[in-house]
């Protein structure tokens, strides 16, 4: 009886396990985690930036992570803030809403009118919407653009 009590517990422990571990594949499957560094260059101004994107397809929601300076002249600002959105996708075009920003306070100290001079309105103000065109790429990454120009690549993070 023990026999037979041990091996019936020890099977229900692989069960378990093995239902553990394809979840947890599973779940890993269903997020978009890339990584880009980005340099925007203007006539007096300069950013580099660091875009880290997380989203969940199934929810279609996520979270862009911008970090880095912004230099017009002498003046350096800091950059440092975190987008929540929604998304929605039509056709091979997705409409991100930005629908939280988080500011890191004690780093940003950039306006957001300087913002909005280097980069959309979306990761400055909520509410406001982004459309691109994201591709997956074969090196495990995704290529953003508007319409058919490039904008920026995101690597892939596993």
């Amino acid at each position: 009886m023990n026999k037979l009590l041990f091996s019936f517990l020890f099977l229900l422990n692989i069960l378990i396990i093995t239902l553990v571990i394809k979840d947890e594949f599973k779940t890993k499957k269903q997020t978009l985690h890339c990584l880009s560094d980005i340099t925007l260059l203007f006539p007096q101004q300069k950013a580099n930036i660091t875009l880290d994107i997380n989203a969940m397809p199934s929810k279609n929601k996520g979270v862009m992570s911008i970090q880095g300076n912004y230099l017009s002249g002498d003046d350096k600002k800091n950059i440092r803030r975190d987008i929540y959105f929604t998304w929605e996708k039509n056709d091979s075009v997705i409409i991100f809403n930005s629908s939280h920003i988080n500011i890191t306070k004690s780093i940003d100290n950039i306006k957001d009118v300087e913002i909005e001079y280097i980069l959309p309105v979306f990761f400055a103000r909520e509410g406001h919407k982004m459309r691109l065109t994201v591709k997956k790429q074969i090196n495990n990454g995704y290529m953003f653009s508007v319409g058919s120009r490039p904008v920026f690549f995101c690597s892939s993070i596993l």
